[in-house]
């Protein structure tokens, strides 16, 4: 008998409850990107536009984008990402798959290096 009032129809929401489920349904919460600090908007390509931190963390976020953009590098060009989706993205994305490259590769020297220099710690005569 409480929510709904025969005579007058629904319980009227006050403008402190509507501000609450606002802010709980429809506010949209921006996570900060740690290295620089800029508000990341997880949908739309970064606002600070040549902040390769910001192009970073959104590229990390979005897996399937950097497929279809490697794929469309590889197969149409630089010419052709360009119109896709402009020259800062390439920019960006380009200097992205260098990175990832570049961490993979060091991961790869890391993992192969790695044995063989507990294998010669081991194997060599200590100084007693």
């Amino acid at each position: 008998m409480d929510e709904h009032n025969h005579e007058h129809g629904p319980k009227q929401i006050t403008d402190a409850q509507l501000r609450k489920l606002r802010g709980q349904y429809f506010t949209v919460r921006h996570p900060r990107v740690p290295e620089c600090n800029h508000k990341s908007d997880v949908i739309n390509e970064p606002r600070h536009r040549n902040c390769q931190h910001c192009w970073f963390s959104w590229l990390e976020s979005h897996p399937e984008l950097v497929k279809v953009a490697d794929e469309a590098y590889i197969e149409q060009g630089a010419a052709f990402l360009d119109k896709m989706r402009g020259k800062t993205f390439r920019v960006m994305f380009c200097r992205y798959m260098a990175t990832k490259l570049k961490m993979q590769k060091e991961k790869e020297q890391d993992g192969s290096s790695e044995r063989p220099n507990r294998e010669t710690i081991s194997e060599t005569p200590s100084s007693s």
